[in-house]
């Protein structure tokens, strides 16, 4: 796991960017609420665990304005990149028929014909 932040962190810097530090505030909020990074249980039975913390929505708010400057960057930066096309480009495709065999639904039939 070293190997690959090493690796991360130096083409970044090489590219000035850092994708992952969007990521990291997006995170940083979802953990405020329930406490929990990655597997939250803030929604229960019978209702929420616990009321939003104080000024979170403000924070929310404050964030998403200074993020909206970043969108264009972070699109050309996933979708120009010769790399990232190499990895993702024709990875996972199927047939409109093999979806309906499948019984894909939802978000999965997106651009395919039914």
């Amino acid at each position: 796991m070293d190997k690959e932040h090493a690796h991360s962190s130096t083409v970044e810097r090489l590219l000035n960017c850092e994708a992952f530090e969007e990521r990291e505030k997006l995170l940083e909020f979802y953990e405020r609420v329930p406490g929990a990074r990655m597997h939250v249980s803030f929604i229960r039975l019978g209702g929420v665990a616990q009321d939003l913390p104080l000024g979170l929505c403000r924070d929310i708010d404050s964030s998403t304005q200074r993020f909206a400057s970043r969108i264009d960057e972070l699109e050309e930066m996933s979708t120009g990149n010769r790399i990232w096309k190499q990895r993702l480009v024709d990875i996972g495709t199927i047939t409109a028929q093999q979806a309906k065999d499948w019984g894909f639904s939802y978000v999965m039939l997106r651009g395919r014909a039914t």
